[in-house]
């Protein structure tokens, strides 16, 4: 059975993510949106290349594109942020709970400063003797949780690399292999077709999963 520590946390990490879904969507709504007003001004030239004589449209489709990739990667960014100081709020609890639990009259045994610290995650003050020892208290360990968080586990999370790629590498690739493409394509078999640029941008919509007009 999961103590209240645990649940508060289970509760706070699904509304993190409902919310980041939401946000998700809603930066995808808001780009379709965009790039379909401006696929309305595209021109049916019949070249082999899509994009002949509509430079000036693939430039801010381009922009677009990389506007969606940023937003997306300082979303992703952000809401990792939040479940990991949601994690570590609730490391705080259970090691803090835990400590109070053998306390006698309030006081319990001697550890080391850094240790201590380390435990909660706390940036040492520079003051302190690391290697020197200190009664622990529920005091005490008010004092080291109001001390900053050591976030240099977090940072070298977010700069990490997967198959050599970071976080931001990863999210423009997924534009250039997933969103240019599809847009390429409903170009090029619109102009083979003869559709007009507006239904060319309701099948790119409809595509996305956006709603038409």
């Amino acid at each position: 059975m999961m103590n209240q520590t645990e649940k508060k946390f289970r509760m706070e990490l699904i509304r993190i993510l409902l919310q980041s879904g939401n946000v998700i969507n809603d930066q995808l709504n808001q780009i379709v949106w965009k790039m379909s007003h401006v696929l309305k001004q595209y021109k049916n030239m019949s070249y082999s290349d899509v994009w002949s004589g509509n430079s000036a449209i693939k430039k801010v489709i381009d922009n677009l594109l990389n506007e969606y990739s940023g937003n997306i990667t300082n979303h992703i960014r952000k809401q990792t942020k939040a479940v990991w100081e949601a994690a570590e709020i609730k490391n705080d609890l259970l090691i803090k709970n835990h400590i109070e639990s053998v306390l006698v009259g309030n006081v319990g045994p001697e550890i080391t400063v850094s240790r201590l610290y380390k435990w909660f995650s706390r940036i040492l003050p520079e003051n302190v003797d690391p290697k020197s020892k200190i009664t622990l208290s529920g005091e005490i360990l008010d004092r080291v949780i109001a001390t900053p968080r050591n976030t240099a586990a977090l940072d070298t999370f977010l700069e990490r690399q997967v198959n050599g790629i970071r976080l931001s590498e990863q999210v423009w690739k997924l534009q250039e292999t997933q969103f240019q493409p599809i847009i390429e394509s409903y170009l090029a078999d619109g102009v083979e077709a003869g559709k007009t640029a507006g239904e060319i941008s309701r099948e790119v919509r409809q595509y996305l999963g956006i709603g038409t007009y």
